[in-house]
């Protein structure tokens, strides 16, 4: 099946989940072998820890996005027919790790700004404070951090594929994004809800069968490891989403095609 293609909406939809579902060990090793130390090192702080909390999200948010150059080259290698696995997905990441990690941080520094800001906003209106001023903040990161993510969703499949770093990775994602921007947010959420009820559902039925109080303030490390586990099941057809978003918007706007990718690859 070719991926590099100009895809549908019900297309992407079903490429999403056929990928997902025929390297499923190798897609959710490539999202938990990082995430799984550092959601458990961050699930030890709470909102109450303050800047430690805000600290340890950043972290959070980091990782999450040099995961999704591996995911880039992991998805772009089975795209032009080959098997890749785990480490090998991490081991030509490395190859980039100083563009990796400028451009992870950039990117890293934009979201949080959302985030604090949230978090702000949350806390104030969760207080009982008037409402005008910390409800326009909400509403402004909120926005704010929709924008971002969409803008930036493929700065990293920029930087692995492309070789292109730090500022003008992001400037490359928003050019391709420019004029793609609802289709590609719409698709991005409408390929998650399937797993987003499917998380959901499985944790209402978790918190039925052990407890809600097992899901408190002071969990577990099993019951951490469930709340990590799970949601990183769900959230892979997100990154692999993104990849097939990327080559669409580059064959629609550069006639981009598998032999190119092949070649960006082989680099």
């Amino acid at each position: 099946m070719n991926y590099v293609r100009a895809q549908t909406f019900g297309g992407f939809v079903r490429r999403v989940f056929g990928l997902y579902f025929r390297n499923f060990p190798v897609l959710c090793g490539i999202y938990l072998l990082p995430m799984l130390p550092v959601g458990l090192w961050v699930n030890s702080f709470q909102p109450s820890h303050g800047l430690a909390f805000q600290a340890a999200m950043a972290v959070s948010t980091f990782v999450d996005v040099i995961v999704s150059g591996a995911f880039a080259l992991a998805v772009s290698e089975i795209c032009v027919g080959r098997h890749p696995t785990v480490m090998a997905s991490y081991r030509s990441l490395a190859q980039y790790i100083g563009l990796v990690i400028w451009t992870a941080l950039l990117v890293t520094v934009i979201l949080t700004v959302a985030d604090v800001s949230l978090s702000w906003a949350e806390a104030r209106l969760d207080a009982g404070e008037p409402q005008l001023v910390p409800g326009l903040v909400f509403v402004i990161g909120l926005t704010y951090m929709f924008a971002a993510y969409t803008y930036l969703m493929f700065t990293l499949s920029v930087v692995v594929l492309e070789r292109v770093s730090g500022m003008d990775a992001l400037k490359r994602s928003i050019q391709l994004v420019s004029g793609f921007f609802w289709r590609n947010a719409g698709v991005f959420i409408v390929t998650i809800i399937p797993m987003a009820i499917a998380f959901l559902v499985i944790m209402l039925g978790l918190i039925a069968l052990y407890g809600q109080e097992q899901f408190g303030e002071s969990p577990s490390v099993v019951d951490n490891l469930i709340a990590i586990l799970v949601p990183g099941v769900a959230v892979v057809p997100g990154f692999i989403v993104v990849v097939l978003l990327y080559y669409d918007c580059r064959v629609r706007k550069e006639q981009y095609d598998r032999e190119q990718l092949a070649q960006e690859l082989a680099r």
